[in-house]
């Protein structure tokens, strides 16, 4: 899940500043996914999805300063939350987003059409999905995404096509990515432990 690509790694220890309060957190990285940081304070942090912040790395062999603001909270992750890296910070990885294969009930809506159906794999970008019929590169479609607990309504364009599915990227609409990433790192988490349960 995480990789040494970019210039964070797991365990680097980071500060991060509460550009309202001016307060400051140290934490350290649980896990790197491109465009999301997951930290683990040292001390409890006061943080909220939304908040503004500036993150400094300062290991021995990298020093790193960046604007940023709290992505996300786990609501079973008692002190952890995430951070946007912004995706031109450094070497980073090739995919932006944490990819999973999660089988979610989803439908899509093109040429006045509503098909219903079932992801493939899935990111905060973009989904893959069965299609019965053949969609066409660039074609604009709008796609509902059911997850447990909310349903994402959000417009993408077709990237990729095969006979029975297709590959598409979402716009850019930063609060329902937000909400799906998420979704896929609670995701993320669960298949890891289970994976570790002997």
């Amino acid at each position: 899940m995480s990789s040494n690509q970019g210039p964070f790694t797991k365990n680097s220890l980071i500060t991060m500043r509460d550009v309202a309060s001016g307060r400051e957190y140290k934490g350290h990285i649980i896990a790197d996914y491109g465009t999301y940081l997951v930290i683990n304070p040292e001390q409890e942090a006061i943080m909220n999805p939304g908040q503004p912040i500036t993150v400094a790395l300062t290991e021995p062999d990298k020093s790193l300063v960046f604007d940023s603001y709290i992505c996300f909270l786990g609501q079973d992750l008692k002190n952890q939350f995430c951070v946007y890296v912004p995706p031109n910070l450094g070497k980073k990885k090739k995919r932006k987003y944490l990819r999973l294969g999660v089988e979610l009930t989803m439908l899509y809506r093109v040429d006045e059409r509503e098909v219903h159906t079932k992801t493939i794999n899935i990111s905060a970008g973009g989904v893959y999905f069965f299609t019965p019929k053949r969609l066409v590169s660039g074609q604009d479609i709008e796609i509902e995404l059911h997850l447990p607990q909310h349903t994402i309504t959000i417009g993408a364009t077709v990237l990729r096509t095969m006979l029975n599915a297709a590959s598409v990227e979402f716009y850019e609409d930063m609060e329902k990515i937000h909400l799906l990433a998420a979704y896929l790192y609670r995701c993320s988490l669960l298949k890891n432990i289970q994976e570790e349960t002997p």
